[in-house]
């Protein structure tokens, strides 16, 4: 046993140093984008304690983000009435963390992320996903965060849960000391960071702007919204997989396209216009959100549910149409899909990263 034990130790050494040169490219990469952004991973990091990395999120991020910071968290539900088109009377659950650190500020007048969950669209909840020790990270350094779940029915009831839970947000969310007037930062992982993705893209169209008849009550939900910027963890922001990057079946059809076409879409997924409401990339290509908000997306170059390609390629377009010098595509060397379950130093680096660059638009 202890043969075996010691034969494991030199691939465990290789690993350990394959990470640490990675989190050091990751961050290297950051630092290269601006100085502003420099300035800002090495203020969260100090905020952060300036513990040695196995002592920081995720590695006790994991455990604190379910523990430590529940006194923090505030359950919410909020009512939708009748007048939904996609099922009618519900309500939204949402948690709202507020800071609970005590950096001595008043909580008051904080900045806000609002987070949404993946979960392929069919799973996942606000309270249990593998975006905790974000969510704890962001709190941690003075956010209100408000975490939203949405129902797992037919499209588009996730789209107009998570624009409800935005609408509450922009209203409401004073009372937990954040302010919302100076913008939201709108966050997503997977199916959640495909969410993210169309929600800004409905906000960004403009008044003059087309906008899918699915999506129209999206958009009145939205009236009230700003949103600042866009935060998005290997997001599926091309279920139908127009590049056919994904998986193909036998009979000719993308993986990606059935899956969302069959258990997502269901009876109301019918021709180019249903899939108009579904895709980020569409609302871009029409020329219909120029003003876009400034965007981070990092995604692991070793993801084998989401292809890499898909954020690169929302990126492009996203460039295409408008740059703006915050924008920022940042590939995680060896990171796989829900990366943040297996901590290593390439997720504290990315952490590091998301918190300094959300950073920016906290003032």
């Amino acid at each position: 046993c202890w043969c075996f034990l010691l034969g494991l130790l030199p691939i465990h050494v290789a690993r350990a140093a394959v990470l640490r040169r990675s989190a050091q490219r990751v961050l290297a990469a950051a630092a290269a984008h601006s100085e502003e952004l420099r300035a800002g991973v090495a203020a969260g990091q100090a905020q952060d304690g300036g513990r040695p990395w196995y002592m920081r999120p995720p590695y006790l991020g994991l455990w604190t983000g379910v523990v430590v910071t529940r006194k923090y968290r505030h359950a919410v539900s909020v009512p939708v009435p009748e007048t939904d088109a996609c099922g009618g009377a519900h309500s939204i659950a949402m948690d709202v963390w507020t800071p609970g650190q005590g950096d001595g500020a008043p909580l008051a007048g904080r900045p806000v992320l609002f987070f949404i969950h993946g979960g392929a669209w069919v799973a996942g909840n606000h309270t249990r996903n593998a975006s905790l020790a974000f969510l704890r990270r962001m709190a941690k350094a003075g956010w209100v965060v408000v975490s939203c779940s949405y129902r797992k029915n037919k499209w588009p009831v996730h789209i107009l849960d998570c624009a409800t839970g935005l609408q509450w947000t922009a209203r409401h969310i004073a009372e937990y000391g954040g302010d919302a007037s100076r913008g939201i930062v709108l966050s997503g992982a997977s199916a959640g960071g495909h969410i993210a993705a169309l929600l800004a893209a409905v906000a960004a169209t403009g008044p003059g702007g087309a906008t899918p008849s699915a999506l129209q009550q999206v958009r009145a939900l939205l009236a009230e919204v700003a949103v600042k910027a866009v935060l998005l963890w290997y997001p599926a922001v091309d279920p139908k997989d127009d590049d056919g990057e994904g998986v193909g079946t036998p009979w000719g059809e993308q993986f990606y396209s059935f899956f969302f076409r069959t258990c997502v879409g269901g009876a109301n997924a019918q021709g180019d216009e249903w899939w108009d409401t579904v895709q980020p990339a569409a609302q871009l290509r029409a020329g219909r959100c120029r003003q876009y908000p400034p965007t981070l997306i990092l995604h692991g170059t070793h993801d084998s549910v989401v292809p890499l390609a898909h954020s690169r390629r929302f990126f492009e377009r996203l460039q295409a149409l408008r740059a703006h010098p915050r924008d920022l595509f940042l590939p995680l060397p060896y990171a796989r899909h829900s990366f943040e379950l297996c901590p290593s130093r390439v997720h504290s680096a990315a952490l590091d990263v998301a918190a300094g660059w959300a950073g920016l638009f906290a003032e």
